[in-house]
């Protein structure tokens, strides 16, 4: 593997911030926060603003940092119970679970049921079928009866989660 130039700096009170090459001439940034939370910016040096930023909470830098160093969640509908039985509950899975009529996530933010679901699991986004986006990305907007959270936890958590929501 060739050997990429990494710029570091420190942020003084908010983090550090990482710049690495990209293609044709642009730079990834990474400002990675003190709390854990991280900012991607994609910059052309050429212009003044950057092309795009996205701002990702620790438990997103964490599950997009193990996608991008090569890890692998398997989907997967099980159908027989006896299947389930016999998995490994230490496995980590990825499942919808559908926000009915008087689930306890009801009205929150989507940060607020990350907190909720504690640190065995990770809330990778709300599918909302009433817009055009596959995963919402407002921030602000709350959890609605009909959603679908999309998590990933261990197996053996599953349960327990889907009592949560």
């Amino acid at each position: 593997m060739p050997d990429v130039r990494v710029q570091a700096e420190r942020l003084p009170g908010i983090g550090w911030r990482y710049t690495l090459p990209a293609d044709v001439g642009r730079q990834v940034v990474v400002v990675a926060e003190d709390s854990g939370s991280a900012h991607l910016v994609l910059v052309d040096p050429r212009l003044d603003e950057p092309l795009t930023t996205v701002r990702l909470s620790a438990e997103h830098a964490a599950v997009l940092a193990a996608l991008l160093t090569g890890a692998q969640f398997t989907l997967e509908v099980v159908q027989d119970a006896r299947t389930a039985a016999h998995a490994d509950p230490r496995e980590v899975v990825v499942e919808t679970v559908r926000i009915p009529d008087g689930s306890p996530a009801v009205g929150l933010a989507p940060q607020q049921v990350t907190g909720r679901l504690g640190s065995d699991a990770c809330l990778l986004g709300v599918i909302c079928d009433a817009t055009p986006e596959l995963i919402e990305t407002d921030e602000r907007r709350r959890v609605q009866v009909g959603d679908k959270l999309v998590l990933a936890a261990r197996r053996s958590e599953l349960e327990q989660l889907r009592n949560t929501v």
